[in-house]
């Protein structure tokens, strides 16, 4: 929510983004700009900080630091490692040649 703010409010204008919306139906007041670019951000800034202090006040399920540490960013590291390695793998050439076919849409159900 914070990064759709920031990107609708400030990189692709709030102001344009509430004309075109005026124009084409529903119209939107001004005050739109603003909440958009300072009273939404701030209140789900404040509720990101209150969430992180309650979630880092203790550890999670009362798990020891270096249990969480090895468990949690270990499984990080080999999945990181895992996705790194499978890049290398070359493709089978006669997957690729093989065309689609529609009538073949119900096995991917």
């Amino acid at each position: 929510g914070l990064l759709e703010c920031f990107i609708i409010g400030w990189i692709l204008k709030a102001s344009l983004l509430r004309r075109h919306v005026s124009r084409r139906g529903t119209v939107i007041p001004p005050i739109w700009d603003v909440l958009v670019k300072f009273i939404t951000p701030a209140i789900l800034a404040y509720l990101l900080y209150l969430s992180l202090v309650g979630d880092l006040a203790e550890n999670y399920s009362g798990y020891p630091t270096d249990q969480l540490i090895l468990y949690g960013v270990g499984w990080m590291l080999v999945c990181l490692v895992v996705a790194l390695a499978l890049t290398f793998v070359p493709w089978k050439p006669e997957k690729l040649k093989r065309r689609h076919r529609p009538e073949e849409d119900e096995l991917l159900v």
